[in-house]
């Protein structure tokens, strides 16, 4: 697996405390994404920072096509939009999408051990917006 984030740091075969000190250091201005991707290419990706962020995962399967996939808690959705700083953007997302950094933490560990659609978040497939 590979760790990568906004601000260039690189990681080749994290373990999990680098990867959970890397998503520490989202702020939403400067350092405000990271991605861990495996040997096939499925990754899970984070955005926002420094206490609001929005998870995605990809699954690529062996034909190459894709499945993506966006995170959010089992409440019910309202339909009320928030916003989570990316890049120093405002991005909006369902209020439902947007979730805690120990969230993020216990999906980024559940990813590094098999798991990639952990079950402990609802998974919206939004893999027709690309």
């Amino acid at each position: 697996m590979v760790f990568e984030s906004e601000n260039g740091h690189r990681i080749a075969n994290p373990t999990k405390q680098n990867v959970f000190v890397g998503l520490s250091n989202l702020n939403g201005v400067r350092n405000s994404y990271s991605v861990l991707e495996d040997a096939s290419g499925n990754y899970i990706q984070v955005g926002g920072g420094p206490s609001e962020f929005t998870v995605e995962v990809r699954e690529i399967a062996l034909d190459g096509t894709f499945k993506h996939w966006k995170a959010e808690y089992f409440s019910s959705r309202t339909g009320e939009k928030r916003a989570i700083i990316i890049s120093g953007s405002s991005v909006q997302v369902e209020s439902t999408q947007v979730l805690q950094a120990e969230t993020v933490r216990q999906l980024f560990e559940a990813f590094m051990d098999g798991e990639y659609l952990s079950k402990m978040v609802r998974w919206i497939d939004i893999t027709e917006m690309f």
